[in-house]
């Protein structure tokens, strides 16, 4: 039996660095028996079919992957279908409640942040954005463009000590389709 998974890759082909082609990456992922491999964007995102993992134990993978075939430190998130049904009703809450002008985006996170980093993070000052953590994803409710948000990945990275990558409401949304087509 075969599980889809989606691969988060944080920080490529960005600005002009960690430049990956997404067809070799498709072909590394290949390569280590991944099946139905399926790239999105072109600033990583990856369905694909494996055998049931730990999801860790597969972000860990790709990342020696990377490092081996790119020689590139990329932080990998792995979400499963059941992770981003939830994400995508969490989204759908926010999206409810949310100012028509805000945007909103999920943080993922490479586990669950402790309760008293999550508190140290709410204590900053960040204009009028906000973010609520659940489990390993935050939803982040933007005021502005994301780029200008003091709740960046790094700051999630810094404050919560996890890994952390983010994508907007429309790239999950669109990831869920993609995977349930």
């Amino acid at each position: 039996m075969m599980n889809t998974y989606v691969l988060f890759l944080r920080g490529v082909n960005v600005g002009g660095k960690n430049m990956i082609k997404m067809t070799e990456l498709a072909h590394w992922m290949e390569a280590l028996d991944f099946n139905h491999v399926k790239t999105y964007l072109q600033s990583g995102n990856v369905i694909f079919q494996s055998k049931p993992h730990d999801e860790e134990k597969l972000a860990q993978q790709l990342e020696e992957m990377l490092w081996q075939k790119a020689a590139l430190n990329i932080p990998c998130q792995i979400r499963n279908i059941e992770d981003l049904m939830r994400i995508n009703t969490l989204l759908d809450h926010y999206e409810a409640t949310k100012l028509p002008t805000a945007n909103l985006f999920v943080t993922l996170l490479s586990e669950p942040p402790s309760e008293e980093n999550i508190l140290k993070l709410k204590a900053m000052k960040t204009d009028d954005d906000v973010f609520y953590v659940h489990g390993k994803e935050a939803i982040v409710v933007c005021q502005q463009p994301y780029h200008k948000t003091k709740l960046s990945n790094n700051v999630f990275e810094r404050v919560l000590k996890v890994k952390a990558t983010s994508r907007n409401d429309n790239t999950m949304r669109a990831l869920l389709k993609a995977i349930t087509a």
